[in-house]
């Protein structure tokens, strides 16, 4: 699931991822020197995983697609070390861990179950019959399936209607703007309506600059936008990148046909938020387990997996978050509970016992990055900074690895349609422009190695996780980001290329967040989707990097935080605000032309205020 959550306005400009056949004899052999080996080095070291160099935590043994997993073998205790002292969860599995703390045999195999707590979840029938992982609406009653477990929730109950998001049922306060899942996007005039979560949403389009373009066919209706053409040479679609060093990030830097070589992402830090307060609370090694199981879903042998690092576990003596709700993730989200010191980029992932979505279980969420997935924006609220992963202890094995997904850019497999889309400029209609989309058969997820997925709601997937869709189409089970968690198993290349690419996003905006990064306005120093952006201060206008907003060059705005693409907000003395980029008057880029402007006290691109749709 990934969930976004508005913010208020940061004001500025005053106003805005064949076994060896050994005969006996060689395998005595190699018995005989690994037990020695043994002997001399491993009494008395610290506690140490079983992983070894080459070999894949099973996720799944008989499923479709599952990573290939050979068996470990068992490994007696060194002189001195007493065996099966005690049972840690190691990826996945229950092991016997010696009293020198070294694991030395599985004790129990939790296949799809997890491992908390030092042993295999119970495993009980499925009670949820014909409701699916996504859930339903069954009138006013929430219906969903969490780990073989149904719930329901009676939004009538609490004053209020059932709806459906992309992730299931959620209740929504009833208003005058509520409509139906299947309802089309649609537009009125210049603003696109679309039905999200059960309620009408609109969107000008005239924000970026563009115009609503109704739907056909499978196309929905959607806002349609070309840049200013400020270089002859690109167009509206940008100039390809200049070849540079090649880092981690997914992209063929240096251009050498060859992605990420010799740039090793290396590991992703996570630090683990348990809230604390039944007396029953996840211990260190339920945490490391879960990171463990995470990291066997990451692991890929085309060198574009992603390895995750458990950097500490910080424990928050807050049992009212044991129920972690909508009001409580937004006081995570906007306050400094889920901040630690550290000059490096990290992860905040929340353990708790139970996640709800506008009252509705779900077995964990994430934001996503500003308001992006699949390479497109369809979030306009603005966004957290850094943003967070909550997870609740019942939860598919899974689950984590899902919501990582979200929180590194991955729309659902089976996400709506972008509603924004940019275009080629040139032609006489937008309407009619070529897209500036990758070409490929890419689906509402903007990823091209992903088959369309309409979702549980069409498709139901059999035992052996073979799908079946009333529309005829074909999606992936085994897809981390699809909503069949019992197949899950793993990303596919593009999905995996595009989480290293929101990494290094994430990690290049990190020294931002804390509002510390100051800029010049005209030096396009700031991060990736940064702008540098004007904020009103004592004694005068201070500029720091902010993370962009949803409206683009030449688009309308009311405040400055709604703009991106190095624009800022600025107002004519008629008082319309318009998304303007700021310039060198001294030297202008091409197709620029320098306007002085007084507050604040910069020059802007004319060009940008003078466009309309």
């Amino acid at each position: 699931m990934s969930v976004a959550k508005g913010a208020p306005l940061v004001r500025t400009d005053s106003r805005l991822r064949a076994f060896v056949r050994l005969t006996w004899r060689s395998a005595l052999v190699l018995a005989l020197a690994a037990a020695f080996g043994v002997w001399l080095m491993r009494c008395g070291t610290p506690s140490r995983t079983p992983k070894e160099e080459g070999t894949l935590p099973r996720a799944s043994d008989a499923r479709p697609g599952a990573p290939p997993w050979a068996p470990r073998a068992a490994v007696e205790p060194a002189p001195g070390c007493t065996a099966q002292a005690r049972r840690s969860c190691i990826e996945g599995d229950v092991w016997w861990i010696d009293s020198c703390g070294v694991a030395n045999g599985v004790a129990e195999e939790c296949g799809a179950q997890r491992c908390v707590r030092d042993a295999c979840e119970i495993e009980t029938p499925s009670d949820c019959g014909d409701v699916s992982e996504r859930g339903r609406c069954q009138r006013d009653l929430a219906q969903i399936c969490q780990h073989g477990r149904r719930f329901e929730v009676d939004c009538h109950a609490l004053g209020q209607r059932c709806a459906m998001a992309s992730d299931g049922p959620v209740c929504r306060e009833v208003t005058a703007d509520d409509c139906r899942e299947d309802a089309p996007a649609r537009c009125d005039g210049s603003t696109l309506r679309q039905c999200r979560e059960g309620r009408w949403v609109g969107f000008d389009c005239e924000a970026t600059g563009g115009v609503c373009v109704p739907g056909g066919g499978r196309t929905a209706a959607r806002c349609v936008f070309a840049l200013p053409v400020l270089d002859a040479d690109c167009g509206a679609c940008g100039c390809p990148p200049e070849a540079a060093a090649e880092v981690c990030d997914g992209v063929d830097n240096d251009q050498d046909a060859a992605i990420d070589e010799d740039a090793p992402c290396g590991p992703v830090p996570i630090i683990a938020f348990v809230i604390e307060g039944d007396g029953d609370d996840l211990t260190d090694d339920d945490i490391a387990a879960a990171i463990d199981e995470t990291n066997a879903a990451f692991t890929r042998d085309d060198g574009f997996g992603l390895a995750f690092e458990l950097r500490s576990i910080e424990r928050i003596d807050e049992p009212a978050w044991r129920e972690l709700d909508s009001n409580d993730l937004e006081v995570l989200l906007r306050t400094d509970r889920l901040r630690v010191p550290s000059e490096d980029f990290y992860i905040p992932v929340v353990f708790t016992e139970t996640v709800l979505a506008a009252s509705v279980p779900r077995p964990g969420l994430s934001t996503v990055p500003n308001g992006m997935c699949g390479h497109t924006r369809r979030i306009w609220d603005r966004q957290p900074p850094v943003g967070l992963v909550a997870v609740a202890e019942q939860r598919w094995p899974t689950t984590l690895a899902h919501e990582l997904g979200h929180f590194l850019g991955l729309c659902h497999t089976h996400e709506a349609p972008p509603p924004i889309e940019q275009v080629q400029a040139g032609t006489e209609s937008l309407a009619d422009a070529p897209s500036c989309a990758a070409e490929c058969e890419a689906g509402p997820d903007g990823v091209c190695d992903t088959p369309v997925d309409p979702g549980p709601a069409e498709c139901s997937v059999d035992p052996e996780c073979l799908v079946h869709c009333t529309t005829g189409d074909r999606p992936d089970p085994g897809n981390m980001m699809a909503y069949y968690p019992e197949c899950r198993v793993s990303f596919t290349e593009e999905q995996a290329k595009l989480m290293r690419e929101v990494l290094a996003l994430r990690r290049g905006w990190h020294p931002c967040t804390a509002g510390e990064c100051t800029c010049e306005p005209t030096a396009a120093t700031c991060p990736t989707q940064m702008t540098c952006r004007p904020f009103a201060e004592a004694g005068g206008t201070a500029w720091r990097c902010d993370l962009d907003g949803p409206a683009v060059p030449g688009g309308r705005c009311e405040g400055g935080s709604e703009c991106g693409g190095g624009s800022i907000c600025v107002h004519t003395p008629e008082g319309e605000g318009h998304c303007a980029r700021t310039c060198d008057a001294s030297a202008p880029r091409t197709g620029c032309s320098c306007r002085a402007i007084t507050t604040p006290e910069v020059a802007v691109c004319a060009e940008d205020l003078q466009r309309g749709p």
